[in-house]
């Protein structure tokens, strides 16, 4: 579980480790996740002007919260 919940938090906080992940895939996107990726990437969610909804202020719940929000 807790490699779960790491692997999350890596790619919530869009680490090198992600971007240099998608540098170097060989395909894109796959179909109906593309808009999903860029939203995350941006990182708009970890911007300390986007509020969270919960108390609970947490880099994996932001983006949760904001792929629900642009869905």
């Amino acid at each position: 579980m807790g490699t779960v919940i790491t692997l999350l938090s890596t790619i919530s906080k869009n680490t090198n480790e992600i971007t240099e992940l998608i540098q170097n895939r060989s395909e894109g996107a796959e179909e109906g996740f593309g808009l999903a990726e860029k939203i995350v990437l941006s990182k708009i969610a970890l911007d300390k002007s986007y509020k969270p909804l919960i108390k609970l202020d947490d880099p994996v719940s932001r983006q949760i919260q904001v792929l629900l929000e642009k869905n």
